[in-house]
């Protein structure tokens, strides 16, 4: 089991106390933020290894949250959603959502894509930042003519 750091935005603090109570005990450590900007904070501070991030939040919805966090990482996100409709759905995937837990869901269901998200993220990149594609400046050595 791949243990990590999972950075939970939700507003309804009895289900994030029940989803924090399940991974902990699992041997994640978990960090909780009740709406959008708090959650932004988090990232920035705590560098997760995976976000769980509820669409519907007060201030700025969840999908508003992951275009900021894919502008500057690639860390694992999975949207926690009440909608059932396939386009909310839709859209957190084409914001880079790395997939969505439809409520109401089981804890095992939750904890199982948890470890599922972590063990396929490559220990490197998790919690990591983008880093910007930079040319090299290095000019190619010219090849040596062939003998004869």
């Amino acid at each position: 089991m791949v243990n990590g750091r999972i950075l939970l935005v939700e507003d309804e603090d009895d289900l994030a106390r029940l989803f924090e109570y399940a991974l902990t005990r699992r041997g994640h450590r978990v960090r909780r933020a009740k709406d959008a900007a708090a959650g932004l904070k988090s990232f920035r501070q705590w560098k997760p290894d995976l976000i769980l991030l509820d669409v519907v939040l007060p201030g700025m919805s969840g999908h508003e949250l992951l275009e900021l966090i894919r502008r500057e990482s690639a860390v694992c996100v999975l949207m926690i959603s009440g909608q059932r409709s396939p386009a909310s759905v839709a859209q957190g995937l084409k914001l880079g959502a790395n997939g969505s837990l439809l409520k109401p869901f089981s804890l095992d269901e939750l904890c199982g894509r948890v470890a599922l998200e972590l063990a396929r993220a490559p220990v490197a990149s998790r919690g990591a930042l983008k880093k910007p594609v930079v040319a090299s400046r290095r000019r190619a050595r010219p090849r040596p003519a062939p003998a004869g």
